[in-house]
């Protein structure tokens, strides 16, 4: 496939079931994907033969044969510099606070002849319960 220098690994899944029959080999359920990388020399095992692979599910590495599996993908290297940082938005500038924590009260209007007063408030009841008289019904 591919000889991309970018290209870390490559995912192969499992068109067949493979059980394997020594202690280098590795068993597979159809279905499973497992990661070939390059060899030392840099170049790809022979997809037609048995490749060094790790199951993704079992965790367990060993040889697979190639023709029971099907390539899924590439996996590129990861970038060896961290991302540039999302950019933020400026924060909105506070408003200036007066000068003086001294406000003046609002305007009052002038009372006019046609304005009506304003409504009293009720006083409270003062007298003590000695105070009130008896009244009997």
């Amino acid at each position: 496939r591919s000889s991309d220098l970018n290209v870390e690994s490559k995912r192969y899944v499992a068109e067949f079931p493979f059980d394997a029959r020594s202690p280098k080999e590795l068993s597979c359920c159809k279905g499973d994907f497992v990661t070939v990388k390059r060899k030392a020399n840099g170049s790809w095992p022979d997809e037609t033969k048995w490749m060094p692979a790790l199951n993704e599910r079992t965790k367990q590495s060993g040889q697979v044969p190639g023709p029971y599996f099907k390539f899924f993908q590439n996996v590129l290297q990861a970038s060896k510099e961290p991302p540039p940082a999302p950019l933020r938005e400026p924060k909105p500038k506070p408003k200036p606070r007066p000068r003086s924590s001294f406000r003046s009260p609002p305007p009052v209007a002038p009372r006019g002849e046609s304005e009506a007063p304003p409504p009293t408030v009720p006083r409270r009841h003062t007298e003590t319960p000695a105070q009130i008289p008896l009244r009997l019904l």
